[in-house]
């Protein structure tokens, strides 16, 4: 590949630069479906909402800890202080805190298992098969969680 510019050019370690005719060979994103596309994003926004609720909910522990609260003494202050809708918009956000842990502790133990899948196969010499559970563990944790669920 010929560079038209003078000056040395400096690229990143994993940089491959590619002549103009090579891009017609590599594919964009794929097309996705409006009802996934929903999904998804429903799904990615009560998981930030979840992960904000639950940061949010340790901070304000913490807090109270270090201000010479017991954790019982710091929920007991926080549950009487809300009105109604404060009561009903914390069980709400704790249910949403309660998806992104699951969530989380779904990624991780598909991680471990994917670990422990590739170097058992290394070890052995085993062939490399997918089934679905493998597939649906190494995608985005939200696909791994709605399998999860689907096959329960």
């Amino acid at each position: 590949m010929e560079y038209t510019s003078q000056s040395a050019l400096h690229f990143p370690a994993a940089y491959a630069p590619i002549s103009e005719d090579e891009m017609i060979y590599l594919d964009g994103g794929d097309a996705i479906s409006p009802q996934q596309f929903t999904f998804n994003l429903v799904t990615n926004l009560i998981r930030l909402m979840g992960q904000a609720a639950f940061s949010g909910a340790l901070n304000g522990l913490s807090n109270m800890r270090n201000d010479g609260l017991t954790t019982g003494g710091a929920i007991a202050h926080y549950w009487n202080r809300q009105n109604t809708m404060g009561k009903v918009a914390t069980v709400v956000f704790t249910g949403f805190a309660g998806y992104a842990v699951y969530i989380y502790c779904v990624s991780l133990v598909n991680n471990v298992l994917n670990l422990y899948t590739s170097a058992k196969n290394s070890i052995t010499g085993a062939d490399q098969t997918t089934t679905d559970t493998t597939a649906a563990a190494s995608s985005d944790p939200t696909t791994a969680a709605t399998a999860a669920l689907t096959a329960a």
